[in-house]
């Protein structure tokens, strides 16, 4: 059977619909975490090892994935992704039935369960992000991985709504609802059984996507192609991307941003209890309203990126949040806890522009056979989300919450510094200002 090849246009919907896979995966995996620890009976330092898990994964497994990728191509790289997180949502379900009677057990597959389901949704990262950068017209680029991000933020919020309609007392608060009840088995149960259906659906989903992929021809990229195998095997080690200045000085702004939004957004509850006195239930409710705001602030900036350079939007949208952070930080000090809490929100509207476009311009002017070793490179970034939230989180127990925003202020003005200065460094003007289409073959 001969392979369809769809338009760029068709192409680019389906790796948003990738995107829109990965975020709903971990923001399913952050949305379960108090009621896996509950029905499981968990402390707080086993509950975490889901985090610890998923997290040190998707570091691991990105410079692997751009392994892969080179050698098989992107196509390649997708679909043994594909196939990873499958088997990764698979292995949830004898998680859950092990889980019944064997608590630490199933728990224990449950954590290998997540891992795995990172090493695929890394994978996919790795190669979608720097696919989309050069899927089409040069000057677009920016509006391009904007828009696959903010499917990213669209599946952030499909969580906690899949989790309503599966889950019951997750939706509400398990702790009450299940000592209101007094049938905390059958509630275990059925959270179990919901699990079942919640992973074994997007089992199938990734199956469908992996058939789908399989079936067509992805366009080929300049980078796919090089002259000769010696030039392929001189520009794609590890030390190469290293050489462009305004590259590293990106992963350090990737770094910083990582950090920033993962942390934040663990932080954002904790605030809301510490400063304005919110529940447990609605300080979880807020981390959703912050995932809607950032999720809005992409689909917004994909317009502006339309009547503006990425650089001025980045470096703009970077000032106004670390302005936000900071009136969070004075207003919640000055007892102001609902204002200051709104201003936390704010913020997180600012920095939905930043990875995408930090991902980008620090690929921009690379050697085209560099590109994917230096996207599993910036990828390897999310570690500062852990780095970040340990520390601070240190950090806000001697203080409180409202002060620790005060260390997103420089790191913004940093990254706001790259856009406007840093990015150009080392980098021809016509790779700044693209004025030509560099459309694949």
């Amino acid at each position: 059977m001969k392979a369809l090849r769809p338009s760029y246009k068709a192409t680019l919907l389906l790796i948003c619909l990738l995107f829109l896979m990965w975020g709903l995966a971990m923001n399913l995996m952050n949305s379960l975490n108090t009621s896996v620890a509950y029905y499981l009976n968990l402390d707080g330092t086993n509950a975490a090892l889901m985090q610890l898990f998923y997290y040190l994964a998707y570091a691991a497994a990105a410079i692997p994935a751009a392994l892969i990728s080179h050698r098989f191509g992107f196509k390649g790289g997708i679909i043994s992704s594909l196939a990873i997180f499958a088997i990764g949502c698979l292995l949830a379900i004898p998680a859950a039935n092990t889980a019944r009677t064997y608590t630490s057990i199933g728990f224990c597959i449950f954590l290998l369960a997540l891992f795995v389901m990172s090493l695929g949704s890394a994978g996919l990262e790795a190669n979608c992000n720097p696919y989309v950068t050069r899927l089409g017209d040069a000057k677009s680029e920016a509006g391009r991985i904007n828009l696959a991000n903010a499917f990213n933020g669209l599946g952030s919020i499909l969580g906690p709504i899949l989790l309503s309609f599966f889950v019951t007392a997750v939706a509400s608060d398990p702790y009450q609802a299940t000592h209101a009840a007094g049938q905390f088995l059958e509630d275990k149960l059925q959270f179990l059984g919901s699990l079942k259906v919640i992973y074994g659906g997007m089992a199938g989903t990734l199956v469908l996507l992996a058939i789908v992929f399989l079936c067509i021809k992805l366009p080929h990229l300049p980078c796919e192609i090089d002259a000769t195998p010696e030039e392929r095997r001189a520009r794609t080690s590890f030390i190469a991307p290293f050489r462009h200045p305004h590259y590293v000085l990106g992963i350090f702004a990737l770094f910083l941003y990582c950090g920033i939004q993962l942390s934040g957004m663990t932080f954002v509850g904790w605030f809301a209890q510490e400063e304005v006195g919110v529940s447990l239930g609605a300080s979880a409710f807020l981390v959703g309203i912050s995932s809607l705001a950032l999720t809005a602030g992409r689909f917004v900036s994909v317009l502006l990126l339309r009547r503006m350079s990425e650089y001025k939007l980045l470096s703009g949208f970077m000032c106004c949040a670390a302005l936000f952070f900071a009136l969070a930080c004075i207003l919640g000090l000055a007892g102001l806890g609902m204002i200051g809490l709104t201003c936390y929100i704010c913020a997180f509207f600012f920095c939905s522009v930043a990875y995408a476009t930090i991902f980008s311009i620090a690929l921009r002017g690379l050697h085209k056979s560099e590109l994917k070793i230096a996207g599993a490179l910036l990828v390897t970034c999310m570690l500062g989300g852990g780095v970040f939230t340990v520390v601070l989180s240190v950090f806000a127990s001697l203080t409180n919450y409202a002060i620790v925003l005060l260390a997103y202020v420089p790191a913004l003005l940093y990254i706001s510094w790259y856009a406007k200065r840093g990015s150009k460094i080392g980098v021809a003007q016509e790779d700044i200002d693209p004025e030509l289409v560099v459309d694949p073959l």
